[in-house]
């Protein structure tokens, strides 16, 4: 038996089991979510400690509501999955958010899309990277659709290489059907999918994926 059999049956299971515990996702994509909102929000998530996967994609808070944010990721250890596409953020807002992941200690994927990629300077770009070596935490971020700064997927591999025990019982948590609790499923197809991490066979890449979109909308 080699080191990626991960499971006794790798037939399909139509019947994947989903977490029985409290909700740990929270979906407030399109919710016309101005600065005064995201203020409200951002002072609730300072101390919470349940929700892992918070989508805030396509709304229209800019800069100062971005900063209420960042603020409380400083705070809160329990948020892996952050999604900040498709909202009013300038080039000053990514330069807080690359500051702000140089000091979080939770997150593990953020999607950062700008509406408009004039805002991703190579200023900006080098702010990420200055920041990031701090950040052994962080293994997935999305700032372009298409294009990846090598040396932030450098720093990100580093540290999917510095998790990967976590990383692989999530895989094999994955491949039997269990929702797996320590990493959340988008991470684990982030790392699969766009990083095409090394220490995953081809084969068993494809098997995985197949498995994991199930527990994601991706």
């Amino acid at each position: 038996m080699d080191d990626w059999d991960l499971s006794s049956d790798s037939s399909d299971q139509s019947d994947l089991n989903e977490p029985n515990e409290i909700d740990k996702e929270l979906d407030l994509s399109k919710s016309d979510i101005d600065d005064q909102k995201l203020f409200a929000i951002s002072k609730m998530l300072t101390n919470d400690k349940n929700i892992e996967m918070l989508d805030l994609s396509n709304n229209t808070f800019g800069d100062q509501g971005l900063g209420y944010l960042c603020d409380a990721l400083i705070q809160n250890k329990t948020l892996q999955v952050l999604n900040l596409s498709f909202n009013d953020i300038t080039e000053q807002g990514y330069m807080q958010l690359a500051r702000t992941l140089g000091k979080n200690k939770g997150l593990k994927a953020v999607l950062a899309i700008p509406n408009d990629y004039s805002v991703l300077t190579p200023d900006v770009l080098d702010e990420f990277v200055k920041y990031l070596k701090n950040n052994t935490r962080l293994v997935a971020l999305q700032l372009e659709i298409v294009y990846r700064d090598p040396r932030i997927n450098a720093i990100l591999e580093r540290n999917a290489d510095l998790d990967w025990p976590n990383i692989k019982k999530a895989i094999a948590d994955i491949a039997i059907g269990l929702y797996p609790l320590d990493i959340p499923p988008y991470v684990v197809l982030e790392i699969i999918d766009n990083m095409g991490y090394k220490h995953l066979p081809e084969i068993k890449k494809i098997e995985i994926l197949q498995k994991v979109q199930r527990f994601t909308k991706k």
